[in-house]
């Protein structure tokens, strides 16, 4: 009955969500993953590549550990990204200013951009600052 319920919900936020393509769904693969700059929502890559950015309804956080929307007193926000997200380079949640790698090994190594570039999630490059929407502070960007 928990799978039918979490399908359920799962299929009720995906119609919610949006789509943008970019590397994520390439380097981290089909599937129901962490959202790294948000532990509200989640991302949800489809067969095709196409990455899907979701709400948890109802003041639910996301679970990187069972990959459902739980209640918040059941999820750890600041739960290592690395071992959430794999190798690859990934958005850093506390500033637009840098990123995070993580190794093979799943070591996590905070990058800073250089001179006034900041990090485009989009490309996963440091880029100019207007090719950027970053809520400055959050680390997170919008429109993404």
């Amino acid at each position: 009955m928990h799978n039918t319920i979490t399908y359920a919900v799962l299929a009720a936020v995906f119609q919610n969500g949006t789509s943008a393509s970019d590397n994520f769904c390439t380097v981290n693969g089909a599937g129901v993953h962490a959202d790294p700059d948000t532990c509200k929502g989640f991302i949800m890559c489809d067969v095709a590549g196409i990455k899907h950015k979701m709400s948890c309804p109802n003041n639910l956080l996301f679970n990187a550990t069972l990959r459902v929307c739980d209640w918040p007193q059941n999820v750890d926000c600041n739960e290592d990204i690395c071992a959430v997200n794999g190798a690859g380079v990934h958005p850093d949640p506390d500033t637009c200013k840098g990123f995070i790698m993580c190794d093979m090994a799943g070591i996590k190594h905070k990058m800073t951009c250089p001179a006034n570039l900041l990090f485009n999630p989009t490309l996963l490059v440091c880029d100019w600052p207007h090719n950027v929407d970053c809520e400055e502070g959050s680390g997170s960007t919008a429109g993404l």
